[in-house]
């Protein structure tokens, strides 16, 4: 994550440079993207970037940490706007996942915030490098009560859920399908996986 010294740095020049960010990886894979990029898009000197990154990795993790609260913060919203099962939960959210994916300018940085979730087991699990406190685990959590399992047994339970969650997002994304075809593909998959539940 970000040094301290980005940390002390004005809220507006931190959340330039953050745009910067989401706008390269926007556009460009990961792999694509050095630093001479982001200084000159930033406009700010190549020692100041290493004033506030360790590396290329950790302004990579800077930009998705915003997009992930962003993410978290959609969670809590669907979670409270109505009383909904676990199970619609993650079906809105997956909605409204995909409809970005398809329809926002960020979808080539969101879809490879996806890859990289599925890759590095980020956002759902204790050792999550992104944010210690996995927020988005805890909010699904609050469901365990609806359902009679012993703590390790649900939170296997989330693991697979999360895991075929991001599965499927992806397998919908490579094979560029409709956010029809992916709700579709998302439904089949999660009543197989609320069939086993009850």
């Amino acid at each position: 994550m970000p040094k301290e010294t980005f940390q002390r740095i004005n809220s507006e020049k931190r959340k330039a440079i953050i745009a910067v960010g989401e706008k390269l990886f926007s556009k460009k894979i990961y792999e694509e993207v050095d630093v001479k990029m982001i200084v000159e898009a930033a406009n700010i000197p190549r020692g100041s970037f290493y004033a506030y990154f360790e590396n290329i990795q950790d302004y990579y993790l800077t930009v998705v940490k915003t997009l992930q609260e962003e993410r978290i913060m959609q969670v809590k919203k669907i979670k409270s706007s109505n009383n909904l099962s676990f199970f619609e939960v993650l079906r809105n959210l997956f909605e409204s996942d995909i409809t970005i994916s398809h329809h926002s300018e960020k979808k080539l940085l969101i879809q490879h915030y996806f890859r990289y979730t599925v890759t590095q087991n980020l956002g759902f699990h204790e050792k999550d490098t992104l944010n210690k406190e996995r927020p988005i685990f805890e909010v699904l959590d609050s469901f365990k009560d609806n359902y009679k399992m012993p703590q390790n047994e649900w939170r296997d339970f989330l693991d697979l859920c999360m895991n075929t969650y991001l599965l499927t997002y992806m397998k919908a994304i490579d094979n560029l399908m409709s956010i029809d075809e992916s709700l579709a593909l998302f439904k089949n998959r999660f009543q197989i996986l609320e069939r086993g539940i009850k």
